[in-house]
Protein backbone atom coordinates (compact mmCIF):
# COMPACT_ATOMS: atom_id res chain seq x y z
CA UNK A 1 0.00 0.00 0.00
CA UNK A 2 1.74 3.32 -1.20
CA UNK A 3 1.54 6.19 1.33
CA UNK A 4 0.40 9.72 0.51
CA UNK A 5 3.25 12.10 0.68
CA UNK A 6 1.71 15.48 1.44
CA UNK A 7 4.24 17.90 0.01
CA UNK A 8 3.19 21.34 1.15
CA UNK A 9 -0.78 22.68 2.20
CA UNK A 10 -1.88 26.38 1.50
CA UNK A 11 -3.14 25.81 5.33
CA UNK A 12 0.64 26.26 6.74
CA UNK A 13 1.25 29.02 4.70
CA UNK A 14 -2.11 31.28 5.84
CA UNK A 15 -1.69 30.30 9.54
CA UNK A 16 2.44 31.63 9.51
CA UNK A 17 2.26 35.06 11.40
CA UNK A 18 3.68 36.92 8.43
CA UNK A 19 2.20 39.92 7.07
CA UNK A 20 2.01 38.76 3.68
CA UNK A 21 -1.37 38.28 2.07
CA UNK A 22 -3.43 35.46 0.91
CA UNK A 23 -2.44 35.50 -2.02
CA UNK A 24 1.17 36.10 -1.47
CA UNK A 25 0.86 32.96 0.67
CA UNK A 26 -0.34 31.03 -1.82
CA UNK A 27 1.17 32.62 -4.95
CA UNK A 28 3.82 29.48 -4.81
CA UNK A 29 1.59 27.02 -5.20
CA UNK A 30 0.08 28.62 -7.86
CA UNK A 31 3.76 29.05 -9.47
CA UNK A 32 4.30 24.96 -8.79
CA UNK A 33 0.95 23.64 -9.77
CA UNK A 34 1.38 25.69 -13.26
CA UNK A 35 4.90 24.69 -13.51
CA UNK A 36 3.97 21.31 -13.09
CA UNK A 37 0.97 21.17 -15.42
CA UNK A 38 3.62 22.70 -18.33
CA UNK A 39 6.06 20.08 -17.95
CA UNK A 40 3.36 17.05 -17.57
CA UNK A 41 4.17 15.84 -13.84
CA UNK A 42 0.79 16.01 -13.08
CA UNK A 43 -1.50 12.73 -13.48
CA UNK A 44 -5.27 13.01 -13.90
CA UNK A 45 -6.24 13.81 -10.83
CA UNK A 46 -3.67 16.44 -10.00
CA UNK A 47 -4.92 17.68 -13.41
CA UNK A 48 -8.81 17.75 -11.78
CA UNK A 49 -7.07 19.20 -8.89
CA UNK A 50 -5.56 21.71 -10.49
CA UNK A 51 -8.28 22.91 -12.65
CA UNK A 52 -10.64 23.55 -8.99
CA UNK A 53 -7.62 25.86 -8.30
CA UNK A 54 -5.69 27.02 -5.06
CA UNK A 55 -7.57 27.98 -2.06
CA UNK A 56 -7.46 27.44 1.51
CA UNK A 57 -8.33 23.85 1.59
CA UNK A 58 -5.47 23.02 -1.34
CA UNK A 59 -3.17 20.31 -0.59
CA UNK A 60 -0.10 19.16 -2.95
CA UNK A 61 0.17 15.42 -2.55
CA UNK A 62 2.12 12.52 -4.39
CA UNK A 63 -1.40 11.34 -5.19
CA UNK A 64 -1.86 13.79 -7.66
CA UNK A 65 2.02 13.38 -9.32
CA UNK A 66 3.04 11.37 -12.29
CA UNK A 67 6.29 9.21 -11.24
CA UNK A 68 8.62 11.94 -12.90
CA UNK A 69 6.93 14.30 -10.78
CA UNK A 70 7.17 12.34 -6.95
CA UNK A 71 10.54 11.96 -7.87
CA UNK A 72 11.32 15.73 -9.26
CA UNK A 73 9.28 16.54 -5.86
CA UNK A 74 10.90 14.23 -3.59
CA UNK A 75 14.81 15.56 -4.36
CA UNK A 76 13.70 19.42 -4.86
CA UNK A 77 10.71 20.34 -2.97
CA UNK A 78 12.17 21.26 0.61
CA UNK A 79 15.03 23.32 -0.73
CA UNK A 80 13.01 25.56 -3.00
CA UNK A 81 10.44 26.01 -0.19
CA UNK A 82 13.22 26.73 1.69
CA UNK A 83 14.17 29.98 -0.50
CA UNK A 84 10.58 30.71 -0.33
CA UNK A 85 9.75 34.96 0.19
CA UNK A 86 6.51 35.59 0.24
CA UNK A 87 5.55 38.46 -2.03
CA UNK A 88 8.15 37.60 -4.34
CA UNK A 89 7.82 34.99 -7.53
CA UNK A 90 9.50 31.96 -6.71
CA UNK A 91 12.00 30.79 -9.28
CA UNK A 92 11.67 26.91 -10.56
CA UNK A 93 15.66 27.28 -11.62
CA UNK A 94 16.19 24.27 -9.05
CA UNK A 95 12.88 22.58 -10.72
CA UNK A 96 14.40 23.14 -14.46
CA UNK A 97 17.88 22.12 -13.25
CA UNK A 98 16.65 18.33 -12.63
CA UNK A 99 15.12 17.38 -15.76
Amino acid sequence: MNQVKVYDKAKWHLESESDASYEEKLQHLTVIMNWLKDKGLLNKYGLEIYELGIDEEFSLTSQMLTDEGKELLDKCYDKWLQNLRYGEIPSLEVFNKML
